[in-house]
């Protein structure tokens, strides 16, 4: 079933609303009709989480997040930080990202998969999704 749903006249909600397996984030501040088409439909298996980051409502665009974790940026507030924890499933990890441009993302939310790490120029190792170094090297690839 399809539902339709609006923040404000605008139908970019997922600029104000981040939707996972384990939880919702709604941004605070709209419509209580906004609010209602989340929860008439998910209440009842998820959580839905009214919430700020950083003092805005564009939860959705400010956040990335899946059923492992949710991360945060750095102008969030300590108070925010732990409503999310409060608020959320205990499975889900919430951190807060204090560099402007990071890669962690792989690490808390796909903890299974493996990446490469280039140490040096000539030492490149595989990482597991736990930072433990595995025994193969990557296959070399002609340039293109």
């Amino acid at each position: 079933m399809a539902v339709r749903c609006q923040f404000e006249a605008n139908n970019e909600i997922g600029v104000f609303a981040k939707l996972t397996n384990t939880y919702c984030l709604v941004g605070i501040g709209g419509s209580e009709n906004f609010y209602s088409v989340f929860e008439g439909e998910l209440l009842d298996v998820i959580p839905v989480v009214h919430t700020s980051i950083a003092g805005c409502r564009i939860v959705g665009r400010t956040t990335v997040g899946n059923r492992h974790g949710l991360l945060v940026p750095s102008g969030t507030t300590d108070q925010e930080l732990q409503h999310l924890r409060n608020s959320l499933p205990t499975e889900v990890q919430v951190k807060r990202v204090e560099e402007r441009l990071q890669g962690h993302q792989d690490d808390l939310l796909r903890p299974h998969v493996r990446r490469w790490s280039l140490q040096k120029p000539d030492d490149r190792r595989e990482i597991d999704g736990h930072g433990e170094a595995a025994q193969r090297n990557p296959p070399h690839h002609a340039p293109v």
